[in-house]
């Protein structure tokens, strides 16, 4: 993968990963959600109830096992965002997943977290100083965000800022993304952040207006989601790409959902699609 000004290796141009506090907090953090995203989470998984994935999580396992064995070098460094206040844990975990389906190597991939931000600006701010240590702010990159890190990597790919700063972002894949709102942000808003996620906010519609450098959005969701609500997956006139979900943990396990880690990193890898996702398919809840 392209590096910029120098042949180091990516852990050493990583500053999230430089200190053995940090390590060991995301390491721990990471072990801990992936144990979670198991018990809890697909051990209470629902039957897929779109009629496009017939059979697909067994496809979907059975792929993620033979990508684990072949891996293939990205083509452009993988930057994974955090959702809402998260802990640094949860996007660790996606890291490790996606870093194993794809180049086998972690660091190929940076993760970024937002715990202690509350507004959209310091997110921002965050990835793109992250990003510009790391590869530079010229590489195009691909986003794999969970839940608000969709919209601050759209933010990030604004080109009409003040500060003249943005990502050249070429696949933008969002997991249960609030792009039209979030259902728990109009009943709780405790920071900017949350108050720019309610539907009709500013923000929101700010960044629907707004120029951009992504040049393809991929959202997915799944269909039982009392967090940000399944309708709220996708753009305004769009649809997502949508799964049943678990029973419990709905919103966060869609990001250990096997048959969407198993779309992206097909896309990754450049290998032809394993599903077909009908543009139609609307969750209804």
């Amino acid at each position: 993968m392209p590096r910029v000004d120098s042949p180091e290796p990516a852990r050493s141009r990583y500053p999230l990963h430089d200190g053995l506090i940090e390590r060991a907090w995301r390491a721990g953090g990471c072990a801990l959600v992936d144990c979670l995203a198991w018990s809890l989470g697909w051990s209470w998984i629902t039957p897929d109830a779109n009629p496009a994935l017939t059979h697909a999580r067994e496809l979907a396992l059975t792929d993620l096992a033979r990508m684990r064995r072949e891996p293939v070098p990205l083509s452009r460094p993988l930057l994974i965002l955090n959702g809402y206040h998260a802990w640094a844990g949860v996007v660790e975990s996606v890291r490790k997943q996606l870093a194993r389906i794809t180049s086998g190597n972690p660091d190929d991939i940076l993760a970024i977290s937002f715990m202690d931000q509350t507004c959209f600006d310091a997110q921002r701010r965050r990835v793109l100083d992250e990003t510009a240590r790391w590869v530079g702010l010229n590489t195009p990159v691909d986003i794999v965000a969970h839940s608000m890190g969709g919209l601050v990597g759209r933010f990030c790919g604004t080109t009409n800022h003040p500060d003249g700063r943005t990502l050249h972002i070429e696949r933008l894949y969002t997991l249960a993304s609030p792009h039209r709102g979030a259902t728990l942000a109009n009943i709780a808003t405790p920071d900017a952040t949350a108050r720019g996620m309610r539907a009709g906010s500013d923000f929101l519609k700010s960044l629907d207006a707004s120029p951009t450098t992504v040049r393809r959005l991929i959202t997915f969701t799944h269909a039982k989601d009392p967090v940000v609500g399944a309708h709220n997956t996708s753009l305004h006139n769009e649809h997502p790409r949508w799964c049943s979900g678990s029973r419990v943990l709905s919103h966060f396990s869609v990001a250990h959902n096997p048959i969407v880690l198993a779309t992206i990193a097909r896309e990754l890898r450049s290998e032809p699609p394993l599903f077909d996702w009908p543009p139609s398919s609307l969750p209804t809840t």
